[in-house]
């Protein structure tokens, strides 16, 4: 009577182990996009197929984006048809690749600055800082 316990026990264990079917976990390649909505006097902007985020004016938000070439397209929430940025598929993403889309201009005359970040890591207590004039119609900077 033992030992036909422990044969059961022995066979349950065995059928669990056999029985457990392993499942291979498949990753996305991605890569990161930062948008900052700068446009002057301009309303919120989405980004197509993220409708659950608005980017408020003077606001910035964080994506994930798809490798190879996406069709990147991030419009005013008002007007879809006229969007501020529309990459039509031209700008060639890697997989881990960061960058920033910067926003600017006017609603009627909308611009942008697309960035491939190179970010550098300092050895101590050094930092980098990058300024960037956006502001239409402006004189350069010194």
């Amino acid at each position: 009577m033992k030992h036909t316990r422990h044969l059961l026990l022995l066979l349950l264990i065995i059928s669990l182990i056999v029985s457990c079917k392993k499942d291979e976990f498949q990753t996305t390649p991605l890569s990161s996009l930062i948008v900052v909505n700068t446009v002057t006097g301009g309303s919120p902007v989405r980004m197509a197929g993220v409708s659950t985020f608005d980017i408020g004016n003077n606001g910035y938000g964080f994506f994930s984006t798809m490798i190879g070439n996406p069709d990147i397209y991030v419009y005013p929430i008002d007007d879809s048809l006229n969007p501020y940025y529309h990459s039509n598929k031209s700008v060639s993403i890697k997989e881990n690749e960061y960058f920033t889309l910067f926003l600017c201009g006017t609603p009627d005359a909308p611009e942008n600055v697309l960035i491939k970040e190179s970010y550098s890591f300092y050895q101590d207590s050094v930092t980098g800082i990058r300024f960037i004039n956006l502001s239409p119609n402006s004189s350069p900077l010194n």
